[in-house]
């Protein structure tokens, strides 16, 4: 020092930004005027915080289905794993379509929860017999006129995981948001006075008449998806029981169905009654029983729907 004067530090520490001068400056002036309120409430809500449990960062995963002989995905999604709907034999998780025609749209993944009925490929098999089978049901039903609005069956995709690591495929398909589920493939019906309910009633007793009590269409469940009513999901029950994948359930289901279902006014009297199944008999053969039901022979009498 010489003459009194301060010497200057080395380095001066730069300003506050100001963004940060302006925070500091409000909550100097609320510490001041409030300081018995601010202190404590300021303490209690770093406590909070840092007692909160942190929630997991969703797990997204991307998905794609490529044709062959191109680089680029035909269709593509986003998914978050975490899975929000489960049923008896699948998981959902939620997404949205990233490249193709349903750019932009949310969608819905969707995979096999029990690997004891069989791999990835031999289970869609089977879904994919189903939805077929379903497809034509309903387009007969909507040539038929019973009633104005059209059905229409969802076709998944099947999509697979491209972000390293092990190959995962899932069923892709567009989400239904104003979902509802009419009946199952075990004999429950929705009560609920909605007339939807007994359209898709009328629905599954009319797969029964229109493949001449050789199918059965059930575990109907759906919603509007632009402009028409979309199904998703279905089961088909078969006379053999082992068409449709786990959830036919072959004798027993048709049995099932008509245990518990009331012909509504969107049934026709000439359809075909439970009384025909008395033409079903069992196999002589029937199979072991940890691979399923037994096996049961359909009447020689063919329906008007060809599958």
């Amino acid at each position: 020092m010489s003459g009194g004067a301060l010497e200057k530090p080395d380095k001066i520490p730069p300003p506050p930004p100001p963004e940060k001068q302006a925070y500091l400056a409000i909550h100097e002036a609320l510490r001041r005027k409030t300081p018995h309120v601010l202190e404590p409430f300021h303490e209690q809500q770093t406590t909070r915080a840092h007692e909160r449990p942190q929630k997991a960062m969703p797990r997204l995963q991307r998905l794609s289905v490529r044709k062959p002989g191109s680089s680029q995905p035909s269709q593509e999604v986003i998914i978050d794993t975490e899975v929000y709907a489960e049923g008896t034999y699948k998981t959902a998780c939620k997404g949205r379509f990233t490249a193709g025609p349903r750019n932009g749209q949310a969608c819905v993944a969707k995979t096999f929860l029990k690997p004891k009925y069989g791999s990835f490929a031999e289970q869609w098999a089977g879904e994919l017999r189903a939805v077929r089978t379903a497809q034509r049901i309903v387009e007969a039903w909507n040539d038929a006129g019973i009633i104005k609005e059209q059905l229409y069956v969802l076709v998944p995709e099947v999509m697979s995981s491209n972000d390293g690591g092990a190959r995962e495929q899932r069923m892709v398909e567009p989400l239904i948001r104003d979902y509802e589920k009419n009946n199952n493939n075990a004999g429950w019906v929705n009560a609920s006075p909605d007339p939807w309910n007994e359209v898709m009633q009328a629905l599954s007793h009319f797969s029964y008449h229109a493949t001449g009590g050789r199918r059965l269409l059930c575990d109907i469940q759906g919603g509007p998806v632009r402009g028409v009513y979309a199904l998703t999901d279905p089961a088909v029950h078969s006379t053999t029981g082992d068409q449709f994948g786990p959830t036919d359930h072959g004798w027993e289901g048709f049995l099932k169905f008509f245990d518990t279902h009331c012909c509504n006014r969107f049934c026709r009297p000439s359809w075909l009654k439970a009384d025909r199944l008395i033409n079903l008999a069992p196999d002589p053969e029937p199979r072991a029983p940890e691979k399923g039901r037994p096996r049961w022979k359909a009447s020689p009498r063919r329906g008007k729907v060809g599958i």
